[in-house]
């Protein structure tokens, strides 16, 4: 599929001074924290029109506050926001500090990363550690500082919730629900099929028994991510979007 240059439904600013060159095919979404309490619209003209030093040139692919999701470099392009791996990944600022951005914004945030996930076919997963190295996922600058030790900003900080925000982030990619051992109905007979394609040679029945169990558990291992039987949004992001 060709990306398209703009994210659907999004209104875009000015291009920022600093971006490009292209993109490659993204694996990684990074998600940041601007540090003050200026607005998304602010934030963009910022960008667009700061006269300090090249050397000191940020840009992201949306900025987002309590209003809504604001554009600003293209889907195709590199922001320079959080080497090395500008090159590898979209970037999505949320306006805001750590342990004060408001619910609405992380929420709107959320909904912005999954149309990039999907979009992109990256695993709905928070991805640390060497992970971040040749992995697919979506990530936070802090982590990526922790790795690669190439600039001094530690966003979303601490106090960010990942694991809330992941799962906003499946729910708003429409990701199905959560499903186990001794689950029946839609979405395990949407698992089974998914893993059938891949060669598990399940019985599509809508019944998650024991070889659905086995079945999961081998395909979790294969991609290397928790292996526990369950069909979450790590597993279900993996099995619909990779």
């Amino acid at each position: 599929m060709t990306t398209p240059l703009h994210l659907a439904g999004l209104t875009y600013a000015a291009l920022p001074k600093g971006y490009g060159p292209p993109l490659a095919a993204p694996r990684l979404i990074v998600v940041h924290d601007t540090g003050n309490t200026a607005t998304a619209e602010q934030e963009a003209h910022y960008a667009a029109t700061r006269t300090d030093d090249r050397s000191k040139w940020t840009s992201a692919h949306a900025y987002v506050d309590t209003s809504g999701a604001l554009g600003s470099v293209p889907l195709t392009q590199r922001a320079w926001a959080a080497p090395p791996d500008n090159g590898d990944a979209w970037q999505v600022e949320l306006c805001g500090t750590d342990g004060a951005l408001n619910a609405v914004t992380v929420a709107r945030a959320a909904a912005v990363v999954a149309h990039l996930a999907v979009l992109g076919s990256i695993p709905i997963t928070h991805l640390t550690g060497d992970a971040l190295r040749t992995g697919r996922g979506i990530t936070g600058h802090r982590d990526i500082n922790a790795v690669f030790h190439q600039s001094d900003h530690t966003d979303p900080g601490p106090a960010f919730d990942w694991g809330a925000f992941i799962a906003a982030v499946g729910a708003a990619a429409h990701l199905p629900p959560t499903v186990r051992k001794g689950s029946t109905g839609v979405a395990v007979t949407r698992a089974q099929r998914a893993l059938d394609l891949r060669g598990y040679g399940l019985a599509v029945d809508g019944d998650f028994g024991p070889a659905t169990d086995a079945a999961v558990r081998r395909y979790q291992q294969s991609v290397g991510i928790t292996v526990d039987g369950v069909v979450g949004p790590v597993t279900w992001s993996h099995l619909l979007y990779v």
